[in-house]
């Protein structure tokens, strides 16, 4: 049934489908850094933000400036055209996150493909390249994990199918590692992986080398002028992060910042937030794949990338989302090399054909849900305000900031204030002019005169939001409802 299916040849412009549906309705950002540090830097030089406002690293300069840059010039372009809301600003991200990654997909799958002489394991592989729920969810994220792992993809493609004496092509290539660089520091490590096969498995020529290292030089050149601009003092961004990196971990000898994770983490992680048992079989497909394949240069980068990142205290599971789209690829792989290595062809088998269509089907029907559903629900909230109230408002709260930090998505008419209780908002129409709202966390003992007010929005989500496993992919998110004490006529 499959097969049939996948030789319609729908599959490729439905998964393009799914991903401008998650690019419209997922909204928010997976981790904090997918806005403070991208949405926010921006918004400083776009007069939406002040320097106390924002995270410690834009003080220490040890953040690329790229996206930001990104993120300025399609703000202005899109003014140009008398676009103005934020709101519509972000989903252009996302819609050209996600067709960088959709491009970066097909090249690899395009190049792969072409190692699999089994039908039905192409088939697999093109379903699950296209319609896996996690692809789905990283390709459609403004964030430096899925841009610096899209472009290291399609430079490596690019590299294993360039003709040896194509010497301009190579400097091509060294700019593409030299962006996958500046957006994501850490992808250094696949393309040392990268290199140590060329050089030690390939034995490639010192001129190659010596084009390719023209192009990174040339695109990190060009990331120091940027940090330059951004931080209006000569900046080498990457260096800062070294340095404060090394200072803090290592001449200090302190934990980091954000806490420490034994080396079981991401094991343990992935194996949760995959969706067990579904997760296994990725587990088990990148340690075979590695132990069956090691000259093959995935290999050669996954273990330079992995292995230090399993070094390095500080763990995030994100931080392996650079190279989610190699996951189908290992996996289909290694059914392979089963049957290579011990004449075992496991798709003969009426239970793991069984086990295989279950697979599938759990992953098409999770790539569609993944395209329907908000990451983050109070965006939406944001959203509301910002359209209804256009005019002087003032949003008052209690303990906790719905804004805190968020300065991109507000109107530049709102005044968010702190109150010690609740009681002196009674009457506050009388002392006060514009409009007035009040934000009540969930949970908070609602104060009697809010019985009868307007509620004009709530952050705390959709039926698909709040079933529990859909907030576990995300980070704590603090969720509001928002009352209209005064609205000005």
């Amino acid at each position: 049934m499959f097969e049939k299916l996948v030789r319609k040849s729908f599959i490729i412009p439905l998964s393009f489908l799914l991903l401008m549906l998650a690019a419209f309705f997922s909204v928010g950002y997976y981790q904090a850094d997918e806005h403070y540090q991208l949405l926010e830097f921006a918004g400083l030089k776009l007069h939406l933000n002040q320097p106390e406002n924002l995270p410690w690293e834009y003080h220490e300069k040890m953040r690329a400036t790229i996206q930001p840059f990104i993120v300025i010039i399609l703000y202005r372009l899109l003014h140009w055209f008398s676009i103005t809301s934020p709101f519509i600003i972000v989903l252009f991200l996302r819609i050209i996150s996600a067709c960088l990654a959709f491009y970066s997909l097909l090249k690899f799958y395009q190049y792969m493909s072409l190692k699999i002489t089994n039908d039905k394991l192409k088939c697999w592989f093109t379903l699950l390249s296209f319609l896996t729920w996690f692809l789905i969810f990283n390709s459609v994220r403004f964030s430096s994990e899925n841009w610096s792992g899209s472009i290291f993809f399609i430079a490596l493609v690019i590299y294993l199918q360039t003709d040896k004496n194509d010497f301009l092509k190579y400097i091509w290539i060294g700019c593409l590692l030299g962006f996958s660089f500046l957006f994501r520091f850490q992808s250094i490590f696949l393309i040392f992986g990268l290199f140590a096969w060329s050089a030690l498995i390939q034995k490639i020529s010192r001129k190659i080398v010596l084009y390719v290292g023209i192009g990174f030089v040339l695109i990190f050149l060009f990331g120091i002028l940027l940090d330059s601009l951004f931080y209006e003092s000569f900046t080498i961004s990457s260096w800062n992060y070294l340095e404060i990196y090394f200072n803090h971990n290592i001449v200090q000898n302190r934990a980091s910042f954000f806490g420490e994770a034994p080396w079981t983490f991401y094991f343990t992680e992935a194996y949760k937030m995959g969706i067990a048992p579904f997760s296994l079989v990725y587990i088990i497909a990148v340690l075979f794949y590695v132990f069956w394949k090691p000259k093959d240069v995935l290999t050669w980068c996954l273990v330079s990338f992995l292995g230090v990142h399993f070094l390095i205290a500080h763990k995030e599971l994100r931080f392996f989302f650079p190279i989610l789209m190699v996951l189908p690829f290992l996996l289909i792989e290694c059914i392979r090399l089963v049957d290579e290595k011990y004449r075992i062809d496991l798709t003969k088998f009426r239970l793991f054909n069984w086990i295989a269509l279950l697979f599938l089907v759990f992953n098409i029907s999770f790539s569609l849900v993944q395209a329907i559903r908000p990451l983050n629900p109070t965006i939406d909230l944001y959203k509301t305000i910002y359209f209804s109230f256009k005019t002087p408002t003032k949003m008052y709260y209690l303990e906790k900031n719905p804004y805190e930090g968020i300065h991109f998505y507000r109107h530049p008419n709102l005044q968010v204030l702190q109150v010690t209780d609740y009681e002196c908002l009674m009457n506050v129409e009388k002392r006060e002019k514009g409009n007035l709202l009040l934000a009540v966390k969930t949970g908070d003992r609602l104060p009697f005169f809010l019985k009868n007010k307007e509620i004009i929005g709530s952050s705390s989500g959709s039926f698909i939001w709040n079933i529990t496993f859909f907030k576990q992919l995300v980070s704590p998110i603090e969720t509001y409802t928002v009352y209209v004490l005064h609205r000005e006529n």
